[in-house]
């Protein structure tokens, strides 16, 4: 089933933003990039931030959506399981080696990536709620895909725990 609503792209938008500029920093970069995500991740959530360029003309195809929402969950997981602590542990050490400048760029990173994560998973949790409300509008209650794919349940679980 593909999806064209307007809600979604606009949910799209904003997450893909706020992906790219979050992603684009030098020091988180670094770290994720030696942090254990696999391809697949990494390619779910590529596709994700850049279904907003293919939105207009073919949509999403709905199972998709779900998956990408399932890879970008485990993305924000990793960041707050071991990317951020890896980078507080790694402060002293990049404190030695940095510049000047370049410590105060790295502790801004590190005092505002809590907040960033947050935006972050806020965001991924609107977009998979518009998501699954669609489903249920267009096939019922009872018919809608996310009940037969077995992952969304995990979704549901990390959300909630990562949102309390």
């Amino acid at each position: 089933m593909i999806l064209k609503e307007k809600p979604i792209k606009e949910k799209l938008v904003k997450l893909s933003s706020h992906y790219h500029l979050f992603y684009n920093n030098q020091f988180i970069k670094y770290y994720l990039l030696d942090a254990k995500i696999s391809k697949n991740i990494w390619i779910d959530i590529e596709c994700l931030m850049n279904s907003v360029n293919e939105f207009e003309t073919s949509g999403c195809e709905l199972e998709n959506l779900y998956e990408q929402i399932s890879s970008f969950v485990t993305f924000i997981t990793v960041m707050q399981n071991e990317v951020i602590p890896k980078m507080l542990n790694e402060e002293n050490l990049q404190a030695k080696k940095l510049s000047s400048a370049s410590k105060v760029l790295y502790r801004m990173t590190l005092k505002n990536l809590p907040e960033n994560i947050r935006i972050l998973l806020n965001m991924i949790n609107e977009l998979y709620n518009t998501v699954k409300g669609i489903d249920i509008s267009m096939n019922g209650e009872d018919n809608a895909l996310y009940i037969n794919l077995p992952y969304v349940k995990k979704i549901d679980d990390n959300l909630n725990s990562r949102l309390s």
